[in-house]
């Protein structure tokens, strides 16, 4: 559930300030599930919802957390 992910997220970035406290922390952008051509299409569209969710819950977890950041360049 995109809740839970967002909470584990969280966790792990406080793990990772509890290791080195003026790092800046950068979470990578989920990726574009409808781009990934072999998979099946009922799938695609379950999982491209899902990971749109996750998506907003990692921006939305960045947004609230000094020294974080969401990298969004899906180039």
């Amino acid at each position: 559930a995109p809740a839970r992910w967002q909470s584990d997220l969280k966790k792990l970035v406080e793990l990772l300030r509890a290791k080195n406290p003026a790092a800046l922390i950068l979470i990578a952008n989920v990726p574009v599930i409808r781009d990934f051509r072999a998979m099946p299409h009922p799938l695609k569209f379950v999982l491209w919802r899902l990971s749109r969710l996750h998506d907003r819950a990692a921006r939305s977890l960045a947004g609230e957390l000094d020294g974080v950041f969401y990298y969004d360049d899906i180039k």
